[in-house]
């Protein structure tokens, strides 16, 4: 089902896309599938950071504390517990108000992903769904049609799954 939703999602969107889950190692992208224009950078798959991707943030957003911290704890620059329990707040909150996680870096590479939870039949996150461009091709606003693919299908994967989400 996710794998599905995946190749429709790059079919729709004419960019990246990937699946993550979580393993005791922290995020692991499943299955990806590249847009047809190579940009300067490719999803891999395997472990990938929580902190600096979306698809890490939608598990930081749902997985309980004590499940991220210790990945957190190894990838966080700052270690004071402070900053991140204020991060994790910022984090739980951007996806709390908008249903999904955004990350758009200001550096040359100018990298950019949007992510949203896959939800299982007991209202815990199952998988991250993702979108992956530059700030030039993909579009992070709420009311972008990037957005709006990546929310449907998403909600597709879920119902495909017998999921229910937090919100329902």
């Amino acid at each position: 089902v996710a794998r599905r939703e995946v190749v429709s999602l790059r079919d729709t969107t004419l960019l990246s896309s990937a699946v993550t889950t979580w393993s005791a190692d922290g995020p692991i992208s499943l299955f990806k599938q590249e847009r047809e224009v190579r940009e300067a950078f490719e999803i891999r798959t395997g472990l990938i950071p929580l902190a600096s991707t979306a698809a890490g943030k939608v598990f930081i957003a749902y997985l309980n504390r004590e499940t991220i911290e210790p990945v957190l704890k190894k990838e966080w620059s700052d270690n004071s517990k402070n900053s991140r329990t204020r991060y994790l707040k910022e984090v739980r909150s951007e996806l709390d108000s908008s249903g999904y996680a955004k990350i758009q870096r200001s550096d040359m590479s100018g990298y950019a992903s949007i992510s949203a939870p896959i939800w299982d039949w007991n209202g815990e996150v199952r998988f991250a769904i993702s979108i992956v461009g530059s700030k030039d091709t993909l579009n992070t606003s709420s009311n972008s049609p990037h957005v709006k693919a990546l929310l449907e299908s998403a909600a597709r994967a879920t119902k495909a799954l017998g999921g229910v989400s937090r919100d329902s």
